[in-house]
């Protein structure tokens, strides 16, 4: 093949394998769960597999495992041919101990390109039993940090790819590696979001959430039962029916209520005793928390409700039982005094005659 056809197979195979990643790169970037992730990260290894006739597209990540780094392999895609050979399991991991110079090749932004017979001996002791002819790494970093790698293999012939062909490959397998990051912490976001759930739901206090217009817009099984009410949508259309029009201070409930709100919007925190009722009219103690809370890009007002009415009615009957008490001791020491007035005059009413005998 002459330089002129060698040119335009080379500008034939990279307009191909552009056209490719455009396709993967929409795939990719239309995907909306962990199910349409792994579908669509399959597709797009497709994509680029069959664009430039490889047998193995793989993404392999980096863990950390009691305290040392592996890379693992966590996606992969097979040609026709690829599937007839021996295969490397998902789940494969290997210690970068077992080949150092690839860490360090890595984190200097290194990659490896070329036929297997011409990488060094220790690199083809590794990798001989793979079936691997060609072979493509690609160090990913996100956000600055060493991910893991993207590799493509050949089984079939010996070539070697050009510098542009390999900076496509680096965008297309940093997009694969941003979809799965992005899930992961997707993930990871929904779990935690479920756990607060769990906890708050498994809380004996009434719990809501507030945005800053004063609306709730999440809460606790709690706070239904507290106000007898029956569901979260009354709670959330009729909760400044949940007090008196007035506070005790005289304030107008709702007024208050907003006040307090931003208060606690800008100060982090509030503790405050205020009169609830249910929507019979029944009106009862309650103490509230207010504290500001990060949700996503910007705060929210955490309020948790403590209804008061048996420390009230303990407090009472405490009271009650004090004045009992007192009036107890009242008596008992009227009686000691009227003990000792007795016999201090028997005393004294003795010793007259006693005197006169004597």
């Amino acid at each position: 093949m002459d330089e002129h056809c060698l040119d335009s197979h080379i500008h034939e195979r990279q307009d191909k394998l552009l056209f490719a990643v455009n396709n993967a790169a929409v795939v990719l970037l239309t995907t909306t769960d962990e199910a349409g992730m792994n579908a669509s990260l399959a597709e797009a290894m497709d994509i680029v597999g069959r664009a430039v006739e490889a047998d193995r597209v793989q993404l392999w990540r980096n863990e950390l495992i009691n305290g040392e780094l592996f890379f693992v392999h966590s996606y992969e895609w097979l040609s026709e041919f690829g599937q007839t050979l021996t295969p490397v399991p998902v789940g494969l991991k290997f210690p970068y101990d077992a080949k150092p110079g690839w860490k360090q090749m890595f984190m200097d932004g290194e990659y490896i390109n070329g036929p297997l017979s011409e990488l060094p001996k220790e690199d083809q002791d590794f990798l001989n039993g793979f079936d691997i002819k060609t072979i493509i790494i690609i160090p990913l970093f996100l956000e600055g940090d060493f991910w893991g790698f993207f590799s493509l293999d050949d089984c079939q012939i010996e070539r070697r790819f050009t510098e542009d062909e390999i900076a496509i490959f680096r965008s297309v397998s940093l997009m694969m590696a941003n979809a799965v990051a992005r899930h992961a912490q997707a993930n990871h976001l929904k779990e935690a979001h479920e756990r607060t759930k769990l906890l708050v739901e498994a809380m004996p206090l009434s719990c809501r959430l507030w945005n800053r217009d004063a609306e709730i817009f999440d809460y606790n099984t709690e706070s239904i039962k507290l106000f007898n009410l029956k569901d979260g949508e009354e709670l959330k259309s009729r909760y400044f029916d949940l007090s008196p029009k007035y506070q005790p201070d005289g304030q107008l409930s709702r007024e208050k209520a907003v006040a307090m709100l931003n208060q606690a919007f800008e100060e982090g925190r509030l503790v405050l005793e205020w009169e609830s009722q249910t929507l019979d009219g029944t009106v009862f103690p309650t103490e509230i928390t207010l504290v500001r809370v990060k949700y996503g890009d910007d705060y929210v007002v955490a309020g948790y409700t403590r209804d008061l009415r048996e420390q009230k009615k303990l407090m009472d009957d405490i009271h009650e039982a004090s004045d009992k008490l007192e009036e107890a001791l009242k008596s008992a020491q009227a009686a000691s005094d009227a003990k000792s007035d007795f016999l201090a005059s028997m005393s004294h009413e003795m010793r007259t005659p006693l005197n006169a005998i004597i």
